[in-house]
């Protein structure tokens, strides 16, 4: 039975949810492993693998940073390995499918199919989650094409030299112009990040699920530190008491917490 390792980064939690969706699919015909990106990551491990999936959300038309940041440490493997690649996206994903395949062939990891997953909206239109409920949904062919992902995981087992990559958009550039303002205000959100006192158990949940490091315990809440940040809000959406906030609209907002997995 080949083996195959699920590398993920998920923020507030759907690309986790898709990928656990297809771990029980693909563990019908596959002995797998699902593992989230970390900066104590042990590469060595990969190459006892016989296929990679790859998942991340995108942020501003990117793969998020962590994935980035991960595959960027990885070494150059001598032994070409098979990858598929998914991304979850809100509202637009941009070439950010086709910049992590590009990063991995750069490695020696070739990319044999890949997944576009419309999922909710994690980040600056929470505020307005009342009259956007989009945001808080899948697209309606996910299912699908999930489907049809893993039967080309399952089916594939001739490595392709060369990867396979969603076309250039050329026209994501001129998105540059909105982009420009949507990180603007991704910067002045993770700079108004912080904890309402009168809400917080200090449970140290956000302390235990951030890759990044950016909270630390403390009293009477933990303490956060923007540098390393970069605003996945897995904090906000699995805090139990809805603590964490970046702006005064988000209070009592519903979340993408357990209750919305379930």
């Amino acid at each position: 039975m080949q083996k195959i390792m699920i590398i993920y980064h998920s923020g507030s939690g759907s690309t986790k949810n898709v990928c656990k969706i297809v771990e029980k699919k693909v563990s019908k015909s596959h002995e797998t492993k699902m593992i989230e990106v970390s900066q104590k990551f042990d590469y060595n491990e990969i190459m006892e693998y016989d296929k990679l999936i790859f998942a991340f959300p995108t942020y501003h038309t990117e793969p998020s940073k962590s994935i980035s940041d991960f595959v960027e440490k990885m070494p150059v493997f001598e032994k070409t390995v098979p990858a598929f690649v998914l991304t979850t996206y809100g509202l637009y994903s941009g070439n950010s499918l086709r910049m992590l395949i590009k990063s991995l062939e750069k490695k020696n990891i070739i990319t044999q199919n890949y997944l576009f997953i419309r999922g909710p909206a994690s980040d600056g239109v929470l505020p307005f989650s009342s009259w956007m409920p989009l945001i808080f949904s899948y697209g309606k062919k996910t299912a699908k094409k999930i489907d049809k992902f893993v039967a080309a995981i399952r089916e594939n087992d001739k490595i392709s030299r060369k990867a396979k990559a969603p076309f250039l958009k050329w026209y994501v550039p001129v998105t540059n112009l909105i982009k420009h303002f949507g990180e603007k205000s991704y910067n002045k959100y993770k700079e108004n990040l912080h904890i309402l006192p009168d809400l917080c158990a200090n449970c140290n949940i956000c302390v235990k699920n951030c890759t990044r490091s950016s909270w630390s315990e403390g009293e009477p809440t933990p303490q956060f530190n923007s540098d390393n940040c970069n605003l996945c809000l897995n904090c906000v959406h699995n805090c139990p008491a809805k603590a964490i906030v970046f702006s005064k609209k988000m209070i009592n907002k519903p979340r993408l917490d357990r209750k919305f997995t379930a």
